[in-house]
């Protein structure tokens, strides 16, 4: 013989309600987990104004790592529409050595740091490289790469000791 057991409509109605609560409290956990996260990921952003100061630095440094001297930069800050932020342009020159697509996958790779990315285009007709680096949907830096063929390095003082 099997027993069967037979329940009752209070504890039919007991057990239902343990499970839209359960139900109901594993939903708050999950929704309160995910704006936490949320909230986390907008707390670790800094300020745009320092974000935008950081990467202005890492611009230099992917150019310094390029060898591409201080000379060969000239830099202006253009002002964005209705904001007190704004872009920074800067003119390259670069030796023939240094090749424009190298350069802007090192663009890219850097602003992936801030959720960023780096956007190239040529100009043939002025024989020209223009990346772009977007952040949030706006751009804040523009680099404009023109290759010189007569552009000399200086010599560097590891070479001047070593001669």
């Amino acid at each position: 013989m099997t027993f069967i057991p037979k329940f009752e409509k209070p504890v039919i109605f007991r057990i239902l309600l343990a499970i839209v609560l359960g139900c109901t409290a594993l939903t708050l956990f999950l929704t309160t987990r995910d704006r936490e996260k949320h909230e986390e990921r907008n707390g670790a952003k800094k300020e745009l104004g320092a974000v935008l100061a950081d990467l202005d630095r890492d611009v230099d440094t992917v150019l310094a790592r390029f060898g591409i001297e201080k000379e060969w930069i000239k830099k202006k800050h253009v002002p964005l529409l209705n904001s007190p932020l704004y872009r920074i342009e800067r003119r390259v020159a670069i030796p023939p050595d240094v090749v424009p697509v190298q350069m802007n996958v090192a663009f890219n790779i850097m602003a992936q740091r801030y959720d960023g990315r780096a956007v190239a285009s040529e100009n043939l007709k002025e024989n020209t490289v223009t990346v772009h680096i977007e952040v949030d949907g706006n751009v804040y830096q523009t680099i404009v790469l023109k290759p010189v063929r007569d552009l000399k390095r200086k010599a560097s003082k590891e070479g001047q000791a070593n001669v």
